[in-house]
């Protein structure tokens, strides 16, 4: 299976990203999987122990996330530095960057299912979720 890596310019925006996900749109007719890697609660500097409790900021972003994530409501989603504890749970855009790609190469029928959420070391989200067609 072919594979091609894109690597996201830390200046773009969500606005931006939308774009590019749906100049890549095209690719899911023709069967290619879209994969966007990354974190939506991403604070490194916060890390504790494994076993640690999670840092209330990071949830409260978390659950904002998939609140609007859930609704497909991508303009919140674009506006999400005015979301509650933003600046703590992303304090640097790379890793939620890839989310808006994905979000971009969505199509008119598809509704998000939640594959997997947790944390780990009390500030990493690990949520993942996917598009699927409603057809």
């Amino acid at each position: 299976m072919p594979v091609l890596q894109l690597s996201l310019p830390r200046e773009l925006g969500p606005e931006r990203l939308l774009s590019l996900g749906r100049a890549l749109r095209s690719l899911r007719e023709e069967g290619v999987l879209l994969v966007g890697s990354g974190g939506v609660v991403h604070n490194l500097r916060a890390l504790q122990p494994d076993d640690a409790p999670v840092d209330p900021r990071a949830k409260a972003f978390d659950d904002w996330f998939a609140q609007k994530l859930d609704k497909l409501d991508i303009e919140s989603l674009a506006l999400w530095p005015r979301a509650p504890e933003a600046d703590f749970a992303v304090p640097t855009p790379e890793h939620l960057a890839p989310v808006f790609v994905v979000l971009g190469a969505r199509r008119e029928d598809d509704r998000v299912e939640t594959v997997f959420q947790g944390f780990q070391h009390g500030s990493l989200s690990l949520r993942t979720f996917a598009l699927r067609s409603s057809a």
